[in-house]
């Protein structure tokens, strides 16, 4: 969460002439609630069900560039899934760039908390996270780089792996 998916997804899909989803947005339209919403009222494991079903739904489509949360990764069904599709591309930006990105932002699992509390469960949440990470392709750093920048930079990697 922070990274910039939904920023840089667009621009991605636009240079490649691909379509942009955003698996949350997709969440959001198919239960009428918001993200938010679902965790509040149905909670994190309802939460990843309508994830599981978004990520099927997308998984057999091609030329998409799709925006995950984090969390997509925790079923192994869905990372079975999410590899077969297509080329998985980590975002990772430090803890510090996340909070600045994050903040005054409503995010389920950071709600209520600032300070000290919210960096060490973002530090957390990065850190029991990470071995699904490692699941992808392709990592690309985006502290400090604008969204153009980081766009550009997954472009050629994706070429790359279109010619072999």
């Amino acid at each position: 969460m922070g990274v910039g998916k939904t920023t840089v997804g667009p621009i991605v899909a636009k240079a490649l002439s691909w379509n942009f989803i955003d698996t949350d947005t997709m969440i959001e339209k198919k239960s009428g609630k918001s993200i938010a919403k679902i965790f509040a009222t149905e909670g994190e494991n309802r939460f990843r069900e309508w994830e599981g079903e978004t990520v099927l739904e997308i998984a057999a489509r091609e030329r998409l560039v799709v925006s995950l949360g984090g969390g997509a990764l925790i079923p192994v069904r869905n990372q079975d899934r999410i590899r077969r599709g297509g080329i998985l591309i980590y975002l990772r930006a430090s803890v510090k760039t996340l909070l600045e990105r994050v903040k005054g932002i409503d995010r389920p699992l950071l709600k209520g908390l600032q300070g000290e509390a919210l960096e060490k469960e973002m530090t957390a949440l990065i850190l029991a996270r990470e071995p699904l990470y490692k699941l992808a392709s392709i990592t690309i750093d985006t502290d400090g780089k604008t969204p153009d920048a980081v766009a550009q930079e997954i472009v050629s990697e994706v070429s790359k792996w279109k010619r072999s």
